[in-house]
């Protein structure tokens, strides 16, 4: 994994990205990417993490990674703080089963509000591009 920091929107970002991607050569079974956004409940003035929240955050992070490694094959990219939220990034099969598992999990009182976005991207610009892999 390789950490990043910048701004955007001038405002900071802080990732952590698997950096091995490229050489995955599994992308063709693996076309959506699925991202997770997780709402932060106390961020700093940044809009990141306060060192408080981190093992809160983790700790339902990993729920919804077995959620979905539990559902379909995925391949966790990593993840990225801005902007008040925590964005998981994944890319899987199909994402039909997993949308309805999640929609129907979103609508428990859970420790975290989150969305998800799911759309397809064979060649997986969207993180080959953001992050220069």
């Amino acid at each position: 994994f390789t950490a990043f920091e910048g701004e955007e929107e001038g405002k900071p970002f802080v990732a952590l990205v698997n950096s091995n991607i490229k050489k995955y050569s599994g992308k063709d079974k693996l076309p959506w990417f699925f991202g997770v956004s997780i709402a932060l409940k106390d961020p700093d003035q940044n809009g990141l993490p306060k060192k408080e929240e981190l093992k809160q955050l983790y700790h339902f992070e990993d729920k919804i990674k077995k959620i979905i490694k539990d559902i379909l094959p995925c391949y966790f990219v990593g993840w990225s703080n801005w902007n008040s939220h925590r964005e998981l990034i994944f890319y899987t099969a199909d994402p039909k089963e997993l949308v309805e598992k999640l929609n129907k999990v979103i609508n428990h009182k859970l420790e975290y509000q989150f969305a998800f976005k799911a759309y397809h991207d064979p060649k997986w610009k969207t993180v080959i591009n953001a992050y220069n892999l």
